[in-house]
């Protein structure tokens, strides 16, 4: 007879990941840990850092894209509501998929054990 066990569904790294971006969006906001320098060349590394390279790109990418959108006196939005946004969006699917691939490795792995 087989054991069958639960697997708890994949969120744990999209809810982390979420908490996280919202955080960062936030701190961003109020303008806390900002630096005279940072962020460097609207880079902000903590969008970067839990987001990932690819994710990140594109959300630099669209923040650069959507600047004209936006008056110089709002130029803390552009940085921080697109990238932001994206990151949230894009990143949250991200870690969704990676958290879905390694549970059903580990589901595959456990069901086939004796």
């Amino acid at each position: 007879m087989r054991k069958t066990f639960s697997f708890a569904p994949p969120y744990r790294f999209l809810i982390i990941h979420t908490v996280l971006i919202l955080l960062f969006m936030f701190t961003l906001s109020q303008r806390w840990f900002l630096t005279d320098y940072g962020p460097y060349d609207c880079f902000y590394l903590p969008f970067f850092i839990v987001s990932g390279l690819v994710v990140y790109f594109v959300a630099h990418f669209a923040q650069h894209a959507s600047e004209v959108l936006f008056t110089s006196n709002q130029v803390m939005l552009a940085w921080n509501l697109v990238p932001g946004t994206i990151c949230l969006v894009l990143g949250g699917f991200q870690w969704w998929a990676v958290e879905s691939f390694l549970t059903g490795l580990r589901k595959r792995k456990t069901l086939k054990l004796p």
